[in-house]
């Protein structure tokens, strides 16, 4: 089923602006769980447009990188703020031991916000 990229957009827009509120309000855990959904709808609206589909978030990140960053489409740096967010959020969300810093949200939405060229 095709779903309109422009659905997808809105979301990850969506998701941008609830990264942004749980900053301001200190809740960085919430906060970098939000800014990696952000990206990740992103990926996945341009797997859409080449009508790819992942069963994974994993596969979503492979694939993106296969299609986007080896054929230079993207700049390589992009795979970088992507791999910082989703660990972010990896750690936030199943790392009981750690809590996510100021720092480290504000940082995930740098990535999360920024189109970064090589």
């Amino acid at each position: 089923m095709i779903v309109p990229i422009e659905k997808i957009i809105a979301k990850a827009e969506g998701t941008m602006s609830d990264a942004t509120f749980n900053y301001e309000y200190e809740r960085y855990e919430a906060c970098v769980n939000r800014a990696y959904y952000a990206v990740f709808y992103c990926i996945t609206a341009l797997l859409e447009a080449k009508q790819v589909y992942a069963k994974t978030h994993q596969g979503s990140h492979n694939k993106f990188n296969e299609l986007y960053l080896k054929t230079k489409l993207m700049p390589q740096s992009l795979n970088d703020s992507l791999d910082t967010v989703f660990s972010l959020r990896q750690a936030g969300d199943y790392d009981f031991r750690i809590d996510i810093t100021e720092l480290e949200a504000q940082a995930a939405l740098e990535h999360a916000r920024i189109p970064r060229c090589d």
